[in-house]
């Protein structure tokens, strides 16, 4: 399982830098996780969903991401690059066509693994 808390923090490194003027809040779930983007006025600009392999369709997660774009929000969803192709057929058929799509590795995140023992 992707090590999630590593994956958030090494996201919002890279975006703190780029976007001074936002506020950032988190949440992380135990497979998912999402990084809501408020403007100086405390409304919500954008949200960049982090998902695992499984998390993207083990909940109603394209209705999350359709009801933000429905409220005027911008939406990204980051996945592993082994699902990228998959949730993006996905995407193409049910969810909103503005919703942005990357991998974990285009989006500067390097992927590590939980080991449990």
């Amino acid at each position: 399982m992707i090590d999630l808390q590593h994956a958030l923090e090494e996201r919002m490194a890279s975006m703190l830098d780029d976007s001074n003027d936002m506020v950032v809040s988190t949440e992380l779930m135990d497979d998912w996780c999402v990084i809501h983007y408020h403007d100086s006025s405390g409304n919500l600009i954008r949200c960049e969903f982090l998902e695992t392999e499984r998390s993207w369709r083990n909940r109603d997660a394209v209705q999350d991401y359709n009801d933000l774009m429905d409220q005027g929000v911008e939406v990204v969803v980051i996945v592993p690059e082994a699902v990228l192709d998959t949730v993006d057929q996905h995407l193409g058929i049910f969810a909103h066509p503005d919703i942005q799509l990357s991998s974990m590795e285009e989006a500067g995140i390097t992927v590590r693994e939980v080991i449990t023992g």
